[in-house]
Formats: structure tokens, sequence, C-alpha cells
């Protein structure tokens, strides 16, 4: 994430999906799940978490909320 604050934009994420991919191989994550972890870690970054517990609190929290959704709206359909 890189932080930019102009004209109302918080900054840019770059996402490389190899890394991604190895990244989820290593922590048998799906590709999906460890994408969604650093869309929103790169989000925390930009709202102006540092690494610390609280942001990883914070990530654990909005990734379990954010996949428990995607479950109970797969289900319905």
């Amino acid at each position: 994430s890189f932080e930019l604050y102009e004209n109302g934009i918080m900054g840019e994420l770059y996402i490389c999906p190899d890394d991604i991919s190895k990244n989820a191989t290593m922590l048998r994550h799906s590709f999906e799940n460890e994408l969604l972890e650093i869309i929103i870690h790169g989000m925390l970054h930009l709202s102006g978490y540092d690494h610390s517990d609280e942001m990883f609190h914070w990530q654990k929290v909005l990734t379990d909320r954010i996949l428990g959704e995607y479950e109970n709206f797969s289900r319905t359909r």
C-alpha cells in the first residue's frame, strides 16, 4: 500500500498474484482467502495502522466477517 491523500484518494494498493498464490500455498489458504487478507491488510495500512496486535486483530475480524457474509450469501443462492 502506498499512501497518497490527494484529491480525496487515500492511496493505492499493489497486489502481485504470484505472491498471493505462493503465500496461499504456504499458509494453506485458498487464493481468494489470501487475496482478501492482503486487501484488508493494505486498507488498514492506508487507514493509518502499522503492524501491531491491534492491526492484526482488525485484519482477522474483518476477514472473518467478510468470509462469513460470503458463505451466508452462497448458501442462499
